[in-house]
């Protein structure tokens, strides 16, 4: 990389990094979230629902092939054969 390449980087590190210091804090914004919520009379369950514990988490399937020699497969005609040789 370039000198100029790497000062650039450094200041777009430079302003994510003042950016993400300034932001209110999760914590912070969570319960302002609930007090607004519970001013108006509100819970967040009744918003968003409660998460159930009971009902099985969604997995991602991996999908697993398997590999071409466990596969059995008949013989196939060869497509392209010359009935001469």
């Amino acid at each position: 990389m370039s000198v100029k390449e790497l000062r650039s980087l450094i200041s777009t590190a430079e302003k994510q990094q003042t950016k993400i210091l300034t932001r209110p804090k999760a914590a912070a914004m969570r319960a302002k979230i609930n007090k607004y919520v519970k001013d108006h009379g509100y819970t967040i369950e009744e918003l968003y629902g409660v998460p159930d514990a009971a009902a099985p988490s969604k997995s991602k399937k991996t999908n697993v092939r398997k590999s071409p020699s466990a596969r059995k497969l008949g013989k196939v005609a060869p497509k392209y054969r010359n009935p001469a040789n």
